[in-house]
Formats: structure tokens, sequence, C-alpha cells
């Protein structure tokens, strides 16, 4: 009995320890996992890719990205108010209520006071010719925007027919132009009435447009190729001295009114 005793108590000893063996290699297997996953979660886009599992705060994600986004990105949106001055300048910022042919109708193109090459674009705007028609009380007035799309069609400064006009009748308000509607007082031609010596017009605006033809396709002025289109070589064939015209005045008043005009319009 006390042999059994014995062989007892010594088995149940080695059972103990044997226990607290596999309780030691398990812990010990804990603490070596844990110690391999801190490693692992270190390595590159494991972090990102655990993130990407994760639930998305309520809102989205859209302010989180402005945040975020690189510095060159960010600048790279530019608001309206902070543009550079040349562009800011660039935009009209009162169009006019009606379009120009090919141009804008409020826009005038910068050229020397003293260039008097009839060809080119608008020197003038709308507004400024409006306001001249208005200071010489001229019939016309409300035709200026068709003064400038006709001139841009033509391929000529409206500032020189507007200095025509002047000159030949004080813009529609003396002689045959008040009736005739003329803008350059042009002698009777076929395809229109005649009054008083001179072509008449149904409106300001065909008169316009008959005096840009005349300039430009009768062949007597600005033709093709023609070096024939400053005032001062156009003036001794429009009105030469021989119709009792002063030539020099003539071609000194338009050249003086179209550069007094270009100035103002800067």
């Amino acid at each position: 009995m006390s042999y059994l005793r014995t062989e007892t108590s010594r088995s149940q000893s080695v059972r103990r320890l044997a226990a607290l063996l596999r309780s030691l290699c398990l812990a010990g297997l804990l603490l070596a996992g844990w110690g391999c996953w801190q490693q692992f979660s270190r390595a590159p886009g494991v972090a990102a890719s655990a993130a990407r599992l994760m639930p998305l705060p309520a809102g989205g994600v859209g302010r989180a990205a402005a945040v975020v986004l690189p510095t060159s990105t960010a600048t790279a949106v530019v608001e309206p108010a902070i543009l550079p001055t040349a562009t800011a300048a660039a935009q009209d910022t009162n169009p006019p209520t009606e379009v120009g042919t090919g141009q804008q109708a409020k826009g005038a193109a910068l050229r020397r006071a003293d260039d008097y090459d009839l060809r080119g674009l608008p020197s003038i705007s709308v507004s400024t010719i409006e306001r001249l028609l208005a200071a010489y009380h001229s019939p016309a007035l409300g035709t200026g925007q068709g003064f400038f799309d006709l001139g841009v069609q033509y391929g000529i400064d409206p500032a020189f027919l507007l200095a025509f006009f002047v000159h030949e009748s004080s813009a529609g308000t003396q002689g045959a132009a008040v009736a005739n509607r003329s803008v350059g007082n042009i002698r009777c031609v076929q395809g229109y009435r005649c009054g008083g010596g001179y072509a008449a017009y149904d409106s300001w605006a065909q008169g316009a447009e008959h005096w840009y033809w005349l300039i430009t396709q009768s062949g007597l002025y600005c033709g093709a190729g023609s070096e024939r289109c400053t005032v001062a070589a156009i003036i001794p064939r429009y009105a030469p001295s021989a119709d009792n015209n002063n030539e020099a005045a003539y071609i000194a008043t338009v050249e003086r009114l179209v550069a007094e005009w270009r100035v103002a319009e800067r």
C-alpha cells in the first residue's frame, strides 16, 4: 500500500509538471505570435490596406481629401478674384447688347493716332461713335452699332467714316445729307434714288454701307493691292479741288478728328 501511494503521488506530480509545461509553452506561443504581428503590421502597405477596411466617417471623404492635397495641386485652382491683371483686363465686363460682325461691338483696336490708312480694325468703340453722334445732334444717333459692324465687314476703321460724315454735313445736320441720309455726299449713282444731285438712301446704315463699298470695292480707292488708301491719297479723287473743294483742309480735318478720337479712346 505504501508503494502504491508513492507511485500515485509521483504520477500526480508528473502530470502537474506536464500541465505547467504546456501552459508555459502556450504562453510562449502567444507572446511570439504577438511579436510577429507587431512586426508584420509595420510593413509598407499593410496599414493602408487595414485602413481601407475601416468604416468611413459620416459625410464621406471630400473634406479630408481636400486637406491632404499636395501643395502644387491646391494652388493650381485660381479664383477669378486673383486672376493676373492681363487676364482680367482681357475680359469685357460690359458686353454689347448687339453682337458686332466678327469683333466685340464695344472693343476698339489700339492704333497710332497718326496712322491714316483707312484699312484696319476699328480704333474707336460703338459707345464713342454714339457719343460723338450725340454731341453733333446727329439724326443718325442710334446707328453707331451699324457703322461699327459695317466697318469690320469691309475692313475699314469706322473712325474714318465718321470723320468724313462730320466734314461733309456736320454728321447729317446740314446740306443735302439731311434729307438723303448720306454719310459721304456721294453723287447720284445707279441703284439708288437721287436727291439734289446726290444719292439718297432709305436709312443711315444703307448710306454708310454704300460709302464703305465705294471706298473698298469700286476700284477708285482702296482696291485689292491698292496703295491709295490713306486720307491724303483718297481726298484728291473723292473731293477734288475741281469741284470747289479745299483738298488740304479736308485732309487736315479728317486726320485731326481721327487722331483726337483715338487719343480720347485710350
